[in-house]
């Protein structure tokens, strides 16, 4: 194993262990791949089949392999039963080795190399992406401009940056998802654009973050104020369950607590509705019992 795969290794092990599991750690053995990596951005190795001299190549997240002056699109994998191999599906490759041209795979111990450094080529890339939308985001003002985009089913925020990536911004349209407040109300205007499908209707409305920040604000009030009301529901229905409880108790009989209806359960009754009812019993139980129509 080369030493960008034994980085890489290395930082899966170091973060599935419980008690280290940070992102530190973790971020620290990928820039050790990645500067191994880097350091090595072109070839992987050479080897030789059919007597033709091949050479492995990364670049730039992909792995080619060049054989008799020409190159291939390569992707490295490790087969099940014979090892690490090079999958080609260019048949011009098979043609310069002078077998019958087709989707060929070579074996060879580098396409562990190569497959280390595409993963680990693509941590890297993740890594830039994310600072990327971090610093959009930390650089956003009351000012900048946001487009929301509204129907029936959906709603997105698009910005002219990356800002609109950033978990605090896709949280927040989850909050205002869920909230179901009316943005026109909120905003105390109409939206800018409407597109009249054939299906749904889709509001436009160019906003400002300070804007946004106002939603959002009206959207975790209004899902405080509903989980407010569900929590004092729940309290209602369980004092009222423990009521019946207490009068099973008291008098010795079973209580109702619910009762309902649903399609027969058996194929071999003439019967079309099965009726449910669930007692509070005296000793502190439930009890199910349920019956045919007929």
């Amino acid at each position: 194993m080369n030493k960008a795969a034994a980085a890489m290794k290395k930082a899966r092990e170091i973060f599935k262990k419980k008690g280290v599991r940070t992102m530190t750690a973790w971020t620290k053995a990928l820039r050790a791949a990645w500067a191994i990596v880097k350091s090595d951005m072109e070839n992987v190795a050479k080897f030789v089949k059919k007597e033709v001299e091949i050479t492995s190549i990364f670049e730039n997240g992909h792995v080619f392999l060049e054989a008799g002056g020409e190159r291939f699109v390569a992707r490295p994998y490790k087969h099940y039963m014979h090892g690490w191999a090079y999958e080609v599906t260019d048949k011009g490759l098979a043609k310069i080795l002078g077998v019958k041209p087709q989707s060929i795979n070579l074996m060879h111990e580098s396409a562990e190399v190569a497959a280390a450094k595409i993963e680990v080529y693509k941590q890297k890339q993740k890594e830039i992406k994310l600072a990327e939308i971090e610093s959009d985001f930390r650089s956003m003002t009351d000012t900048t401009k946001m487009k929301l985009s509204i129907d029936s089913q959906y709603l997105f925020v698009s910005t002219d940056s990356k800002a609109g990536e950033h978990i605090e911004i896709k949280d927040s349209i989850t909050k205002i998802k869920k909230s179901r407040i009316q943005i026109g109300d909120i905003l105390g205007r109409n939206a800018d654009e409407v597109d009249w499908g054939d299906y749904s209707i889709t509001e436009y409305f160019m906003i400002t973050y300070g804007e946004f920040k106002k939603l959002v604000a009206a959207a975790e009030q209004a899902l405080s104020e509903k989980a407010e009301v569900d929590r004092e529901k729940k309290a209602k229905r369980e004092a009222e369950r423990q009521a019946k409880f207490e009068e099973a108790r008291r008098t010795g009989k079973p209580v109702l607590l619910r009762k309902w209806s649903e399609p027969c359960c058996s194929k071999h009754e003439e019967c079309e509705i099965d009726n449910h009812c669930i007692y509070a019993m005296p000793d502190g139980t439930e009890k199910h019992e349920w019956g045919h129509t007929w």
